[in-house]
């Protein structure tokens, strides 16, 4: 990244470069991240795939526990018509 600000010619303070960073980043994700402490720029990225993963997987499994009741009308065209 440093390579890339050098071509670029762009001379900016590194708390700078991490606001600009934390702006284009999701909600949920920034919210968390301002929480945690970190230094440089490549930790907050390894923090932020972090919390991305998390997040994924926490989705993925609140999903799941939702849907998980309806897989056995789904398998034989049953409609679940509640009382």
């Amino acid at each position: 990244m440093k390579f890339v600000m050098i071509q670029a010619n762009i001379d900016e303070d590194k708390e700078a470069t991490i606001a600009i960073f934390m702006n284009g980043l999701n909600c949920n994700i920034t919210h968390i991240i301002e929480l945690l402490h970190y230094v440089k720029l490549k930790e907050m990225v390894h923090m932020i795939v972090k919390v991305e993963r998390q997040l994924k997987q926490k989705d993925t499994i609140w999903k799941s526990q939702l849907l998980g009741p309806l897989k056995p009308y789904r398998k034989y065209n049953i409609r679940y018509v509640p009382s």
